[in-house]
């Protein structure tokens, strides 16, 4: 794991806030040095929200299509709901994505015409659960850009501010990196969804600036991971 040091260039509050957080790119689990001893960080705020008790909910279907379209295999998403004492939503947060933004807003879509067994306004939360046995384990036959490849690394700053600013305790994203043999990327597309527009296109920034180590054009993937303690 990479922690990246924003003191220097993050004023104030904010700056704390980025230091508690952390992004990890896939491959810096193979780095050589053995990892440190993990932390006791404090429960999510959202963990601490009970989950609510659905009255009425509309068919699932469209969010089980998505799912399936997505090519997940494991999906568990989670949402904040706020409502009314009529147990209308009135606010609806993704605080944890699917990784697929398709799959995120037919979720959401799915909350809006749910009505939560209630008599008073509130706030829970809605855990889903999705898996496809049909598709393997395996990450697929598309290599891993390891950190140590990258002969360029561009200033995380925006995307961490962009995740900071996101309703969501945590997110993972893949990028699919097509490089030339100068080690400049040539193309780069998302492959999973952070499930944040504005982080996606944060991460699609930083993507497209990074350089790699001369030597054969190829194409990898680039995972990225965010969670806040």
């Amino acid at each position: 794991m990479i922690r990246y040091d924003l003191r220097s260039i993050v004023p104030g509050r904010l700056a704390r806030s980025l230091l508690m957080s952390s992004i990890l790119l896939g491959a810096m689990a193979h780095a050589q040095t053995p990892p440190p001893a993990p932390q006791q960080l404090p429960p999510s705020p959202v963990e601490d929200v009970a989950r609510v008790s659905i009255l009425s909910r509309p068919s699932l279907e469209p969010v089980e299509a998505a799912f399936k379209a997505s090519g997940l295999r494991i999906a568990e998403p989670v949402l904040l709901i706020t409502y009314d004492a009529d147990g209308l939503p009135t606010n609806i947060d993704i605080v944890k994505s699917s990784r697929d933004r398709a799959l995120d807003r037919a979720i959401v879509d799915w909350a809006k015409q749910i009505r939560i067994a209630t008599k008073a306004a509130g706030m829970g939360r809605i855990p889903f659960s999705f898996i496809n046995d049909s598709l393997p384990d395996d990450a697929g036959s598309i290599p891993e850009i390891k950190v140590a490849e990258l002969a360029f690394k561009p200033s995380l700053e925006t995307v961490l501010r962009r995740f900071m600013s996101a309703p969501m305790s945590e997110a993972s994203a893949v990028a699919h990196v097509d490089h030339d043999d100068t080690g400049r990327v040539t193309a780069v597309h998302l492959v999973q969804s952070s499930g944040n527009a504005a982080l996606d296109q944060a991460i699609l920034a930083w993507t497209k600036r990074i350089k790699l180590k001369p030597g054969a054009a190829g194409t990898g993937r680039l995972p990225f991971e965010f969670k806040r303690p």
